[in-house]
This record gives C-alpha cells, structure tokens and sequence, in this order.
C-alpha cells in the first residue's frame, strides 16, 4: 500500500522512467486538453459544467490559433426547375402521406451508422418547416397555436407550431411560460415553437468547428453527402432542465421519428424552383419540450466556440411545404392504390423511370398517346442547363483514389478510398445514363493477356472481319485498325427527361453532390458489317467475361499525378479487349448526335488522361467474372490482396533473359501508351511489372533468396533506374496543441488501463491483413516507450535479469550497434507506410513513410526485449519483423513517439500500432547482426543502430479508447 501511495504522489516523475500509472492527470490539465478533442455530448457537457470562465477562453484562443477561419461559403447553388429535381424538404411527415416522388439515392443511416459525417453547422427556423398532423405533433399556424399579439420576427415566413397550451397536458411544477430575459439568441420569444437542424457533410472542415449557414458542407469537396437532424421543439421556461450540448445534438430518446431523402430548405425554394442538393434527412415527429434557458446556452456555444455565427442565432424563416410530387416516398415503397389519370401522368413525367420500363410505356402506347407524353416532358423538363464549370483541380498528395489506373490482376493500388462502389449498374438502377463519349486509347491499362498496353500494332484479320477502310459518315477523327476506350456515363442527378448531353454537364444536372458511376470499355475498330448492334450507345458489348469494379474519378488530360479530380466515381471496368465493327462505331456516333444535346464534342476520340499513379489508386478493387447485365450469374469477388506468387516464381525464372532485355524507354512508353493486347507480353514487360508493382515482404525475399549476385546486382540497378533513391525526409512535422490532437502513442497497454479519446480513424488491421504496406525503417529505442504493468510487462527501472540455462550476461564485443549494453531493455519499432519507396529500401528516420504521399496509411510493430548473451539464438531476419510467436499483443490508433513530443504537444500523425505485450529475450548477437543488416541493406541507417530516447508515457485523455488485445499471433 505504501508503494502505491508514493507512485500516485510521485507521477508524472515515474512517467518519464516507464513506471506505472494508475490515476488520473492533475485536474486542471485534464479538463482543458479534454476540452479539444472530439467527445460524445455527455463528454462535453461534463467538461463544461467543470471549467470556469477563463480555462474557457484560454481553449478557444488555443482553438482559433491552430484552426484558421474556415474558408468563405461558395456561392448559393443555383435553383432548378421543381419539374426536373429529386425530392425536396420539408415535406409532411404525417403517418398517412404518401411522397410521390422516388428519390435516385439511398438513405445513408442514422448518425450512428454513418461516423464519417462531420457536424458543421446548427440553426433554427421559425416554427416548424416539417408538417405533421398526428397527435402529439405540428401543424397549427401561428394564430391557432394560441399565441397573442404579432409574430416575432414579423418580416419572415413562420412554419408549423405546436398544440396550444390549453390542448396539452397540464403545466407542472417544472415549467412555466413566464418571460425569460434572452441574453445570446435574438429574436425569440417565450411559447414559440421553432424548427432545430443539425447539419452534417462528408467534406466538413477538419477542426471540427461550427461555421455560419452551410459552406461548411461543401468545404472539402464538391460532391459530399449531407445529413441533417431535424427536431421541432416548443420553448418553456424551465431553469432545471439538462442541458445536454443541445447545440450538437437533439434531445433523446427520440421516440418516433422519419428517415427520408430531401433537400437543403429556405424560402428561395418553393414547389417551382427547387434545391439542387441531396440530403438525408432524420426528424424527430414529436414536439419536444425545450427550455428558454438551454435554447439561450445553445445560442451562447454556437457564438462562443463557431465562426461567423451570428446569423445562427435568430430564426429563419421556413420554406414552403412541398407538395406531395416532389415529396420523397418516405419508405421507398410503392404505391398499391392506382392513382387518378392525371396524377399517374404526373407521376410518370415526374420520376424516373428505368430502361424496361420506358420500352413497357413506349411499346403499349399508340402514337397519339406517345405524343402528348412526350410533349407534356417537353413542356414540364426543359433541356438541360450549359454545364457548371470545370471543377477545380487537387493536389494529387490530398486527393481520392484518381482515374484511369492499371486494372491488371497483378497490380496493387495504394489508397484506400473514404467510400464504397454503388454496386454494379443493375444493382443500382436509380442512375440515369447522362453521356457516352470515347478516348483514344485506352485509358486504363491491363497488362495481363487478352488487355491493353501495347503501343499501336496492327492486329490479326479474323474470317469474319478485315481492317478494310470503311466510310465513317459520324464519327471524327477515328480510324480503322486503332483502339479507343468506350465511357457510359450515369450519375443520380441527371436529366429527367433522359436525353443524353455532351460533356459531363450531365452529371450535375439536378444536384451539386450526385452519385456518379462509369462503365468503361476498350475496343479495337474493325470492318465487320455482319456484327449486331446492340444500341452501342447505350451500354457496352456483352457478356463481358472480365472486370474490375473500383473507386475513382472522373478524367481528362487537365488531371495529372500532381493535380487531381475531386470527383469521386464508382468505375466498372471491362479488363478484355473488344472486337468492335466500324459499322456499328459510326451507327453510335450517328445515334448520340440524332437523339442527344451538343454532343458534336463527344463524336470525336477524346485525349487519354496519364495513369495513375499507385499511390492515387484504389487499393480496394473487386474483379468480377461473367457479369451479364440481366442478372449475375457467375459472379466472383475477390479483393486484390497481393501478387500471385505462382506468377513471380514463373517471373523470377524468366529474369535473367528480362533483365538483358528491358529498357528504361521501353519501359516507359509501353506505361505511356494504351493499347490492345492480345499475346503475351515481351519479357521487358515481366520485368518493368517487377519492377513498378508492389511486392510484399514474402515475395521480395523469395525474390532475393532464390536469385545469384549478379542477378539480384541487375534487379537493384534496374530498380535504381527507374525507382531513385528517397528524397530527403520532409521537415519535421508541426506539434499541435494535445488539447485537439488524435490519440498519441506511446500508450499504457496495461489490461486494466482504459484510454479516453476515440479514434476517428479504424486501425488498418494487422500487418497480414494490409499486405500494400511497406516496409521503411527499423530503429529501436532505450527502454520501452510503452508499458505494461501486467506480469511478464516491462515497467520497471533497470533490474538486472535472472539468468537461464541458455544464456548469461556475460559481455559481448559491439561491432555495429552503437552505445547499447548487455542487460538493458530497448523497444524495437518496424515502420510500415502505403507511400514508402517503391525499391523497397529501408532509409535513416520517419522520411520513408512520406516518401510518396503527405497522407499515407502508417502502420508500426513494437516488440520490448531484454537483450542477453546467447550465441545459439536464431537470427530469423530481426531487420525486418519481431520475433514470434507473439502471445499477447495490442492493436490501437496512436502517433509517431519522440521527445519532441509530450502531454502538452502532440504528434499529428495518425499510427496503428501493434505491439508485442511480454518482454522477449534477445541475443545480444541477433540485435548486432540486425543493426549490421541495417547498415548493409538502408540508406542512411548510421542514426538508427543506436537507441533513439524515448517520449513520456501519454496521459489517459490522449490515448485510444478501443485497444484491441490479441492472443497468440503469428504472421500468416
């Protein structure tokens, strides 16, 4: 008891030696750096309560510091004819209505199943915009609510209210509607109901801080997804009531609510002109109770810890309910009662419908009918606006996962993206097809045989077609014998009337932030005047017996690897190349000018953007086999996890001869260009694939292990060629206040010890479970960084040893390890990076992990060991991994350690660890050899055979709340 007492009195001095800890931080500290991390409302609310008014301004200067204004909104969107959108808000959410509009998206969740979303702004609106007629809901005007005298304000449009206090239950002793002084809100007034939003969005400034209107939402992104909580609450004077953070999230439990898909609100929209953005929406259909006093503290926190908040804190006024043709069908459900003529001509004007449908109509239907259906779209869909201009063009280094990339089964892309494909086109059918154009070339490359790689060859002549010439009367600037990649392209927000346009204009015709997906096809042109047609223009040649599915974006020669799209699009790539007559080319280009808008442009081969690097391309791809556009028949899945080791042992067989073979401008114009491939490739191809893709850690050692001297010389100047050495590390990255920082490492990874900060970030899985991970550097520290406290741990000072049968302490001559000693206790860090260099090499310090990306994935195993004499131990390559197997480990989200980092500045990287929770024994022969290898195999390693000094264990408040403990591990 008494040892306890001295390490609670003596803390943060035992930090700093490794020793246990088992209380908490000193008060003040604690409450303040809580204050500026993310917290759930309770969290927050209890922080609040804590903290008196100057430690209050101390974390908002702390804020408004290291997180600048946020940039100004961009211009208000533009109002679209109602006769074209998606379904509108606020709509009536009354049990018994019926929305007549289907929306084209789904859904995302509820708050909870969607984490990403970044909350960036709360407002309010004058009454209720959102109707409800059931009990206990909001429907009465401003009069019939029962309250006197003129509306406040009196110059905006009021929505719904509440029942008037005479038609609800009986007042208590809890609440009151005395006056109430209002001190932050503006414009209120005690009895009032008014309408509550909490917006969400995908692409809401990184810090986390509130902005006036809705610019927040786009801040990031031109296409997020947005999610607003709606809840329409009376106001009552009730000193007693709980706050609970209303100004981040509505009052629970919510009891009955509504999810559905709508708009953004505001009375430049009505039931003519509409809103031209996708929104969730998730609104509580009950009227709450809500207290003068905590609707005046939410006022007071927007004003407090939000930038230009002062336009939030009086009412809105509430747009117009929209009517029931523009109304989400709330539940996606069809309507079983057949409506009136005119409301199912209504109907079907007003929504989409898909391919069989329209041939249904178009087939049953006399002309006359036809006629007047398609006069009466006319007339309610005009043609689509000009196209918006050209998005703005992203560093590559903060980009999504870019478009065309290599589709080869071999090659491994290196980002993961933030969001999931759509699903193949049939499991989508809300999308509507908006343009087919065509590139020269192909755009994606595969190299694999029956793809595309090669420069322009003039291909075999079958018995059924020639490369005879062929009158083109439609198509531009295209020629027989060349291959061109084919691009169907659908997107959410397209027109209603169907009509493709030219350009991508399409793709936004009724949204700012659609769902956009792309089939794309590569074909070689031939003379073939028997081939069937198959409406070409609208989809691609089937079956198709090989493809990708994958995030990217959208292309064009303005996009490079250094500016990049800030589209994101679900691409479904063909990876065989297609026979595809002249005939039935020209009969598509005839088809887009006769039944398209201006799409003189999209007639004519388009330029072919550069591939994509690895470090901007999906890293999650699905190949598919025998899809079929009916059904799927056949279909296989498979995420691409690595390489094929059967293909690189027929490679490494292969390498000699490649090696003598393959140029560096070969190599490079066989990257550059996209064309048809039918045979195998030419063995300067194997190598050049060897050389460009990844390899894990497995197959770079087989690789190595099975390969003479003068081979492996060649491969490593070959891959010094075209792979030059790292550049030098960046600066040292900025330390940012702890108060607002990610989890931090190193952490306690005691059993009983429980961080307090959630992550907001996954851990990528184990190292064999993320095998694009690449090895950059391995150093070691003095002492163990982490501690565990638990038996067999390390968290003492320096004890000497027991010594075993095995080995002994007796001292050791250091040939290539620098001020180490027998006995001591070090913590070995191998350091994993998805931007490591692409040669594989290992380099002196942290540079590695960035070598190719200023946001890359970063992945480190720690293992604690005591180091002994034992010249028996086996080696088992300690340079590149731990020693297994490892029976207890923790897996959690941390940061880069270091001394230059503490509990008051933190590290900005975001790190999953794995570490090892016993103390190993190591030889002190093993540990020399390692360094040795080091020095031997990396770039710059002489700072690393020497331990490194280690940073302070981090408080509870910085370390991740969802540590995951392992038993029994072993690399697979």
């Amino acid at each position: 008891m008494a040892r306890v007492t001295v390490l609670v009195v003596l803390m943060m001095q035992a930090l700093a030696e490794q020793s246990c800890q088992e209380e908490s931080q000193e008060e003040s500290s604690t409450l303040m750096q809580l204050n500026h991390r993310e917290m759930t409302g309770d969290e927050l609310n209890e922080l609040n309560e804590g903290l008196p008014w100057w430690v209050k301004k101390k974390i908002i200067d702390s804020r408004r510091q290291s997180h600048p204004p946020a940039p100004p909104p961009p211009p208000a969107p533009p109002r679209y004819p109602c006769s074209t959108s998606e379904p509108q808000s606020p709509r009536n959410v009354s049990k018994d209505f019926v929305g007549l509009l289907p929306p084209k998206v789904q859904p995302v969740g509820l708050y909870d199943e969607f984490p990403n979303l970044i909350h960036v702004n709360t407002h309010f609106h004058l009454g209720g915009e959102h109707q409800n007629v059931d009990e206990g809901g909001y429907s009465l005007n401003y009069t019939d609510a029962g309250l006197a005298g003129n509306i406040v304000p009196n110059d905006i449009r009021p929505g719904y209210f509440c029942a008037p206090v005479s038609q609800e239950p009986e007042m208590g002793d809890n609440w009151t509607l005395a006056d109430y002084n209002w001190t932050s809100c503006k414009n209120v007034k005690m009895g009032y109901t008014y309408e509550f939003h909490w917006v969400h969005s995908t692409a809401g400034p990184i810090d986390g801080v509130l902005s006036g209107g809705l610019g927040g939402v786009f801040n990031r992104s031109i296409n997020p997804t947005a999610f607003v909580r709606g809840q329409i609450c009376r106001i009552v004077n009730w000193p007693e009531q709980e706050y609970k953070m209303f100004n981040t999230t509505w009052r629970e439990p919510v009891r009955d609510s509504v999810v559905y898909i709508g708009s953004t609100t505001g009375t430049s929209y009505d039931n003519y002109k509409c809103s031209p953005a996708e929104v969730t929406w998730h609104v509580d259909r009950e009227c709450c109770i809500l207290s003068a006093q905590n609707m005046d503290r939410m006022c007071a926190d927007l004003l407090e810890y939000g930038r230009n908040m002062e336009g939030d804190v009086q009412p809105a006024p509430s747009r117009l309910l929209v009517a029931p043709f523009i109304s989400a069908l709330a539940e996606q459900s069809c309507q079983e009662e057949s409506q009136e003529e005119s409301s199912t001509l209504m109907q079907l004007n007003h929504r989409e419908m898909t391919g069989d449908e329209l041939n249904e109509l178009n087939e049953g239907l006399p002309w006359w009918v036809k006629k007047k259906i398609i006069d009466s779209r006319r007339q309610s869909h005009p043609p689509a606006p000009p196209p918006p201009p050209a998005p703005p063009r992203y560093p590559c280094s903060t980009s999504e996962p870019q478009s065309p990339r290599n589709v080869s089964k071999d090659f491994v892309g290196l980002l993961p993206p933030k969001v999931q494909p759509v699903g193949l086109y049939d499991e989508f059918p809300n999308l509507i097809h908006v343009n087919t154009h065509f590139h020269l070339g192909g755009e994606h490359q595969n190299v694999d045989e029956g793809g595309y790689s090669l420069n322009y060859t003039e291909p075999e002549m079958g018995d059924n077609w020639t490369l005879a010439d062929y009158n083109w009367t439609s198509c531009k600037n295209v020629k027989m014998g060349y291959t061109y990649e084919f691009h169907w392209v659908h997107s959410t927000a397209g027109p209603i009337d169907g009509v493709l346009s030219g350009g991508l204009g399409g793709v936004f015709n009724r949204s700012i932030n659609p769902t956009a997906f792309v089939r794309g096809q590569i074909c070689r042109i031939v003379n073939w005047p028997e081939q069937e047609y198959k409406m070409f223009n609208t989809t691609w040649r089937e079956p198709v017996r090989d493809s990708v599915v994958y995030i990217g974006s959208t292309t064009g020669t303005s996009y490079d690897n250094y500016k990049c799209s800030p589209a994101e699009v679900t691409w479904h790539v063909d990876r065989e190349c297609c026979i595809l007559s002249a005939q039935n080319m020209d009969r598509m280009c005839a088809d887009l000018l006769e039944y398209g808008r201006n799409m003189e442009g999209d007639v004519q081969p388009a330029p072919s953007r550069l591939l994509v690097a690895p470090f901007i391309s999906d890293t999650n791809a699905s190949f598919i086999a025998n899809y079929t556009s009916t059904w799927l028949n056949c279909i296989v899945l498979r995420h691409v996890e690595t390489a094929v080791t059967a293909a690189l042992n027929d490679a490494i067989l292969l390498l000699a001869r490649c090696i003598a073979s393959a140029s560096g401008s070969a190599a490079q114009q066989a990257l550059a260009e996209q064309s048809c491939q039918e045979e195998s490739q030419e063995e300067s191809s194997t190598l050049m694939q060897l050389n460009h893709r990844e390899m894990t850690g497995d197959e770079l050692n087989e690789l190595n292990e099975g390969l003479p001297w003068w081979v492996k010389k060649k491969i490593i100047d070959s891959r010094r060629q075209s792979h030059p050495p790292a550049p030098p590390p960046p600066p040292a990255p900025p330390r940012y206040p702890c108060s607002i920082a990610e989890p931090q490492s190193p952490r306690n990874v005691s059993k009983d010890f429980v961080g307090l900060l959630p992550p907001k970030v996954q851990p990528v899985g184990l190292y064999d479970e993320f095998p694009s991970l690449i090895h950059v550097n391995t150093h070691f520290h003095l002492g163990g960084e982490h501690q565990n406290v638990d038996e067999g741990g390390y968290s003492l000072n320096y004890t000497e040893p027991e010594m075993g049968d095995n080995w002994t302490l007796a001292d050791y001559n250091w040939t290539s390890c620098k001020n180490v000693k027998m006995g001591y206790t070090y913590e070995f860090h191998w350091v994993h990076s998805t931007a490591g260099p692409i040669d594989g090499v290992l380099s002196g310090g942290l540079g590695g992990v960035f070598n190719r990306s200023i946001n890359p994935t970063a992945f480190v195993r720690g293992q604690i060991c005591r180091i002994v004499n034992w010249p028996e131990q086996e080696y088992k390559m300690f340079n590149t991994t731990w020693r297994e197997p490892v029976r207890d480990s923790v897996v959690y989200i941390g940061s880069t350690t270091g001394t230059s980092y503490d509990n008051y500045k933190c590290s900005p990287a975001e790190v999953t660890w794995h570490v090892d929770r016993e103390c190993c024994i190591l030889s002190a022969q093993n540990m020399d050899r390692m360094c040795a290898d080091l020095l031997e195999y990396g770039r710059n390693m002489e700072g690393d055979v020497q331990p490194a000094p280690s940073r302070l264990l981090v408080a509870p408040f910085i370390s991740d709340t969802n540590a995951s403990f392992i038993a029994n591990y072993t690399s697979t």
